[in-house]
């Protein structure tokens, strides 16, 4: 279970925009984005699964990413512009909200056994 999410972890922070961002600041705030990660990774894992091989487009998996993000009063922009700032100037709040992210799959998945 650990080993997927670190590596999502690892895959997001490793797209950081290099450039500099003097004007950034994040959209959204730690609690929704944490909110936003867990579902997107729950979707995540729903349309990874063999059920959908190969049969998803990328407009489709933004489509449904862009309705997480709807859902908890965002756009898929703004996750992207405040991914870009956690990434680039507020790392550390990002560890503390993949923190409670984890903690929050790992509930999820306790209730399911």
């Amino acid at each position: 279970m650990y080993k997927p999410l670190l590596f999502v972890l690892f895959f997001f922070c490793s797209c950081v925009n290099t450039e500099e961002n003097t004007g950034s600041y994040a959209c959204i705030d730690t609690d929704v984005m944490q909110q936003i990660l867990v579902e997107r990774h729950l979707l995540l894992a729903q349309i990874t699964s063999f059920q959908y091989p190969d049969s998803l487009s990328n407009s489709i998996v933004d489509s449904l990413f862009n309705a997480v993000c709807v859902k908890n009063g965002s756009s898929l922009d703004e996750f992207n512009q405040s991914w870009k700032y956690y990434n680039s100037q507020g790392i550390n709040e990002l560890i503390k909200v993949y923190d409670l992210v984890i903690a929050d799959l790992k509930v999820l998945e306790l209730k399911d056994q």
